[in-house]
């Protein structure tokens, strides 16, 4: 009995069109639009060298050298470009063709038009310069003898800062935004565990009438009908799963077996807030899809599918909410996986999850248990 209402129950979901845009199609088509607009955020180097001018006043100044040397190399830091004199550098800094222009005189003088990082790079190019300069001045004046070694120490790349991996996993803030696309997923889930169960409530649908009337345990429908689901939208999650992993080249790290875990756990989490509505009988199907709705939209939204950052304040201010939001907690899971070496946090977020999920398939089993029709 138990494969028979399994086998069908699969079949029903393949064959509800809302349910697979919804929970597959619907997230696939989010992440692609997000790609398109954030898609040079997610690549690990987007730096271009930056084109700028030199406008040599004297002839002894050799900061040009060392521009140039800057301008070799496979991923070049500048680009110098060819101009005749000062007006024609003003005149490509106005017309934005270059980030800025040095003048080589007794001293040398950077020229920008606007601030930013580009323009603060060539500035600390030149300042790393005058300081070298400078040290060599006073080291000739002073101790001639240690201007080798000291020509030997400047030559060399000095690091105050041990880089230390601490994971392998993409660390962008802006894939928080898909980490909320599989959690919108997950929770949509619940319009499938929501039209399953009014297909069991004999005042909600005709099937429901005549399960009502069928020789069978409910205890048995309800678990093949939760099992096909979540079977089902698990899969729906893992085709979105590829899709951004092997299409939109979207890094999630290589921690595969623990996002496979979580994305399972958060399709039963929302399978399970799906049924529980489902089990309120005093509410219309319209009422019971708009209640799912604003659940899920709400939870997402404080889960940073709109606006990164609002899942952190919110940590800040009231962290009881963040523990009792699924999207959330499936947000920060995924965090968790990307930044940390460990499964700590993970495991208390997996941890929460489940003991919400067996909570409300607990409490939804005792109501639609209670249930009794005068007539049918």
């Amino acid at each position: 009995m138990f494969f028979h209402q399994f086998k069908y129950a699969i079949i029903s979901n393949l064959k509800s069109k809302s349910v697979i845009f919804w929970t597959m199609l619907f997230p696939i088509a989010l992440s692609t639009f997000m790609f398109l607009a954030f898609g040079r955020l997610f690549e690990e180097d987007f730096f271009q060298s930056m084109p700028i001018a030199i406008v040599e006043e004297s002839s002894e100044n050799h900061f040009s050298e060392v521009l140039h040397e800057l301008e070799k190399g496979e991923e070049p830091l500048v680009q110098i470009v060819d101009t005749k004199d000062r007006a024609e550098a003003e005149q490509l800094l106005e017309d934005k063709k270059i980030k800025g222009f040095y003048v080589l005189g007794e001293d040398i003088a950077l020229v920008i038009k606007e601030n930013g990082i580009e323009q603060s790079i060539l500035n600390e190019i030149m300042l790393q310069y005058k300081q070298y300069q400078k040290i060599i001045e006073v080291t000739s004046a002073n101790h001639p003898e240690n201007l080798p070694l000291v020509l030997e120490q400047l030559g060399k790349d000095v690091y105050a800062c041990k880089e230390v991996e601490s994971s392998n996993g993409n660390q962008d803030n802006m894939v928080l935004y898909l980490y909320a696309v599989f959690a919108m997923g997950c929770l949509f889930a619940g319009f499938t565990g929501l039209d399953r169960c009014q297909k069991m409530q004999a005042d909600m649908s005709a099937i429901g009438m005549r399960r009502c009337l069928a020789p069978h345990s409910k205890f048995i429908t309800i678990i093949s009908e939760f099992s096909a689901m979540v079977l089902m939208q698990f899969l729906y999650q893992i085709v979105a799963l590829l899709y951004m992993s092997f299409v939109l080249k979207i890094d999630f790290g290589n921690k595969v077996p623990a996002i496979l875990l979580l994305l399972f756990i958060g399709c039963t989490i929302g399978i399970s807030i799906g049924i529980i509505v489902g089990s309120v009988s005093n509410k219309s199907a319209d009422e019971k899809q708009t209640i799912i709705t604003v659940i899920s939209m709400l939870c997402c939204v404080l889960a940073d599918l709109v606006v990164a950052g609002i899942r952190e304040m919110i940590e800040k201010s009231a962290p009881i909410i963040n523990r009792l939001n699924p999207a959330a907690l499936i947000v920060d899971s995924f965090y968790a996986l990307s930044v940390y070496d460990n499964y700590d946090r993970f495991i208390k977020n997996i941890s929460i999850l489940c003991s919400m999920t067996a909570v409300l398939l607990v409490v939804s089993y005792l109501l639609v248990r209670r249930v009794r029709y005068a007539h049918l």
